[in-house]
């Protein structure tokens, strides 16, 4: 093979695409502080920290007292893909539990709208049930069962949500996370939270509705 020739196959070859491997990104390690195993429970193989939920939690009572001391279970059953990270935990003690005075308490479901959860029921939930199924619904949290509904989280601002709900922009704010003269005189839904957000973004606005906060909320930011 000439020179000549060999030079024209390299030119050749060079103009042609170029295969690239692909490029390899590890993932990265989750920012959560797992803490220690100083608890009484750890390297069991199952995790018994109630910041967390899903199949690799023990099936036993949760306490408050292993909370961030059985760091390799949890983190084991985190990176294995069983467990998640409840971002609205919150301490057992600090979440206002109230009583059983609701007419479903005591029937192993957690009837109270700002929780979220398996252990949840399946009926509609209504306003007088909040802060009135103690026992079931602090029982399945405790159990890794149930997390604080996101939106009964008062973080500074508000979130008023979206316009899906069967009475949006109507005029009247039907959301009961809100009080005052710009609400429905109709009974208040727990499916309608979060979702009449323009009338009652409106309303709030104009002065006519008043954010409940700690009548209803859980307050984590901690004020």
């Amino acid at each position: 093979m000439s020179r000549l020739t060999r030079l024209s196959l390299i030119l050749a070859a060079s103009a042609l695409p170029v295969a690239t491997m692909p490029t390899v990104v590890l993932a990265q390690p989750q920012t959560l502080d797992f803490g220690d195993d100083a608890g009484d429970y750890t390297n069991d193989g199952e995790c018994d920290d109630m910041r967390f939920s899903g199949p690799g939690m023990t099936d036993t009572p949760l306490l408050e007292e292993d909370i961030g001391h059985d760091a390799t279970d949890c983190r084991n059953a985190f990176f294995r893909g069983e467990l998640s990270y409840n971002s609205g935990y919150r301490a057992v003690g600090q979440i206002e539990w109230g009583g059983d005075n609701g007419d479903y308490a005591n029937d192993g479901e957690c009837d109270d709208m700002r929780f979220v959860g398996e252990a949840m029921t399946d009926t509609p939930l209504l306003t007088e049930d909040l802060g009135n199924d103690a026992t079931d619904c602090r029982s399945a949290f405790m159990r890794g069962k149930l997390q604080v509904n996101p939106l009964f989280v008062k973080t500074g601002g508000i979130d008023f949500g979206d316009d899906k709900g069967d009475f949006a922009k109507d005029g009247e704010c039907d959301d009961l996370r809100f009080s005052g003269i710009g609400m429905t005189d109709t009974p208040l839904l727990g499916d309608d939270v979060g979702h009449d957000a323009s009338d009652c973004r409106k309303a709030f606005d104009e002065g006519r509705l008043q954010w409940r906060g700690e009548m209803v909320y859980l307050d984590a930011s901690g004020d």
